[in-house]
């Protein structure tokens, strides 16, 4: 986004308050270590966000938030872009609440523009995650259902705080193929 833009939205917001809703979802952020490794992520994760009727931030900056209504969507989401960004180890966090969304209208197109808690800590998760790790958090690890089979090839931690479960973070095993696989091949095994 340019200032221009940023100058048009705040006009038309000064006009007119933009029409803020509350949903309930999952968020998801998609960080890249170096842009210039993945240069089409933001296109990239709004076509898949598209296919599942996913809502995608536009003012995004340097990361990809998008909101997706199932926590098995939003995971989903984040194995596809895995496979097209292959060899590109990327940072995603997401987590499972309230989602405020505002639309705004800036160039002749509707935007939308996510905040609130679930944001927020999408957000820090992906601060925190590993680079290939997708870190969540306890609501959004509990309320998947369909993706067990997924799940059981991964590796699991879980991050405490106290006695409290803080995250989940969870590495998807390498991609077939990938030239990250290790070369170890089991010497003196039999």
């Amino acid at each position: 986004m340019t200032m221009s833009d940023w100058r048009e939205i705040m006009a038309q917001a000064w006009k007119e308050p933009p029409h803020v809703e509350m949903l309930a979802g999952t968020t998801l952020c998609i960080q890249c270590p170096s842009w210039g490794q993945y240069p089409n992520l933001q296109a990239d994760v709004t076509f898949l966000a598209r296919s599942v009727g996913a809502h995608v931030d536009a003012c995004a900056g340097s990361e990809a938030l998008v909101l997706v209504r199932e926590p098995d969507d939003a995971f989903m989401l984040a194995m596809e872009l895995r496979e097209l960004s292959a060899g590109v180890r990327l940072h995603v966090g997401m987590a499972t609440g309230a989602c405020a969304i505002a639309r705004v209208q800036c160039s002749g197109r509707m935007m939308n523009i996510l905040a609130g808690d679930a944001v927020e800590q999408a957000i820090s998760a992906c601060d925190l995650a590993p680079a290939g790790t997708f870190r969540m958090s306890p609501s959004t690890f509990t309320a998947l259902s369909g993706v067990s089979r997924i799940l059981a090839a991964c590796m699991l931690q879980t991050e405490y705080e106290g006695d409290d479960i803080a995250a989940i973070a969870v590495t998807p095993p390498p991609l077939k193929g990938s030239g990250h696989l290790s070369s170890f091949a089991g010497l003196g095994l039999t």
